[in-house]
C-alpha cells in the first residue's frame, strides 16, 4: 500500500549572519537532522516537540514550502521537490496562521477559492457545514472568533477533498465544544481511510485522537511508536478483591504498594498472572486487575528533558 507520507532522512539547516563587534560570522542551526517518519492511510499521528524542535519545518517541507538539504520527502508516492505536483489535490494543510480578506464572508471566501480551483459551487456549503461554519457562513471574516477562523482554515484545507491532512495547532482558539467537534471530524476522516499528521501542544487532545506519536527534539526523532506503548508503565497494576483492603495489603506485602480507592497499585509484578495466582492461592476473590498507565504529558517531559524551548528550529 502506498504511504500517505514517507520522510527518509530529511535534514534542513538554517544559516544566519551574526556579528561580534564589526566581525561577521555565520551561525548554522539544524532544524531537521536525519528525520524519518511514515504516515499510513487510515492513521492519525501526533507530532510533538518543544518550541523550535523542527515540527513546523517538517510540515512545511512535506508540501514543498521548505527546500531540504538532504533526504527524501514522498507524499502519496510522489517525490516532493518544490511542490506537491500531481498529488496536490490529495493533500490539505493548515500550517501557519491563515489570513483572509476581513470584509469577505466565509461563504464568499470558500466560493472564490472553489472557483479558482474549478470546483463546483455546490461543494462550498458542504465544506462549510462539515467544519461547523454553516450558521455563520455569511458573516464577514473580521467578525469571526479565532476559533471560527481556524475552522475556516480547515475548510480551505478540505476544499479539494484531500486524503492527507497536515495540521499545525488546529485547535488553537477553539472552545471545548469546538475542540471536541474537531476531534470527532478528524476521527471520521481517518475512519474513512484518510491520514492525519497533527502537531499540537494540547497533549490531552492528541491523546484522545492519535494512535501513534512522533517526538522531535533539536531536529531529531527521539520517539516514534504507538501511543499505548509510550504511555504504558510495565509492572504497575491496580488490584482489588472482595475481601478487605488490609487483607489485600497483607497478601501482597512482598511488592511495593500504594493504596488507591478500594484497592492498591502494585509496583514490580512481572505479569497479571503472577498477582492473580498469588491472590487465589491465599483464598482471595479477585474483582479487578488492570495495568496502570501514565499520561502522555509525563512521558513527553521525560523524553525532552530540560529542552522545553530548544530554539533550534521552527
Amino acid at each position: 500500500m502506498t504511504k500517505a507520507l514517507h520522510a527518509d532522512g530529511v535534514s534542513k539547516q538554517y544559516h544566519r549572519l551574526r556579528f561580534r563587534g564589526a566581525r561577521p560570522w555565520r551561525e548554522v542551526r539544524s532544524a531537521l537532522d536525519g528525520v524519518s517518519i511514515d504516515v499510513e492511510p487510515g492513521e492519525a499521528v501526533g507530532l510533538l516537540g518543544p518550541n523550535g524542535s523542527g515540527k513546523t519545518t517538517f510540515l512545511k517541507a512535506s508540501i514543498g514550502l521548505v527546500a531540504l538539504d538532504a533526504g527524501r520527502m514522498v507524499v502519496w508516492g510522489n517525490r516532493v521537490r518544490g511542490g506537491l505536483g500531481p498529488v496536490a489535490d490529495q493533500v490539505g494543510a493548515v500550517i501557519d496562521p491563515v489570513r483572509f480578506m476581513p470584509a469577505l464572508s466565509a461563504r464568499t471566501t470558500i466560493g472564490l477559492l472553489a472557483s479558482a480551483a474549478s470546483l463546483p459551487q455546490g461543494h462550498v456549503d458542504d465544506v462549510l457545514d462539515r467544519v461547523g461554519l454553516g450558521p455563520v457562513a455569511d458573516r464577514p471574516v473580521r467578525t469571526l472568533s479565532l476559533g471560527m477562523r481556524q475552522r475556516l482554515a480547515l475548510a480551505v484545507a478540505m476544499l479539494r477533498t484531500p486524503c492527507l491532512l497536515l495540521l499545525d495547532e488546529p485547535a488553537n482558539g477553539l472552545d471545548p465544544a469546538g475542540a471536541h467537534q474537531l476531534r470527532q471530524f478528524l476521527r471520521e476522516f481517518v475512519a474513512g481511510g484518510g491520514a492525519v499528521l497533527v502537531s499540537s501542544h494540547a497533549l490531552s487532545d492528541l491523546q484522545s485522537l492519535v494512535t501513534r506519536v512522533v517526538v522531535l527534539n533539536r531536529g531529531r526523532v527521539v520517539y516514534d511508536g504507538a501511543l499505548d506503548e509510550l504511555c504504558s508503565s510495565p509492572g504497575r497494576w491496580y488490584v482489588a478483591i472482595e475481601e478487605s483492603i488490609d487483607r489485600l495489603v497483607s497478601v501482597l506485602a512482598g511488592y511495593e504498594l500504594r493504596r488507591e480507592g478500594a484497592g492498591v497499585v502494585v509496583q514490580g509484578a512481572r505479569s497479571p498472572g503472577e498477582l492473580s495466582r498469588l491472590l487465589v492461592a491465599n483464598g482471595c476473590t479477585l474483582t479487578e486487575l488492570r495495568p496502570i498507565g501514565v499520561g502522555l504529558e509525563q512521558r513527553y517531559l521525560e523524553l525532552i528533558g530540560d529542552d522545553l524551548d530548544s530554539a533550534w528550529g521552527t
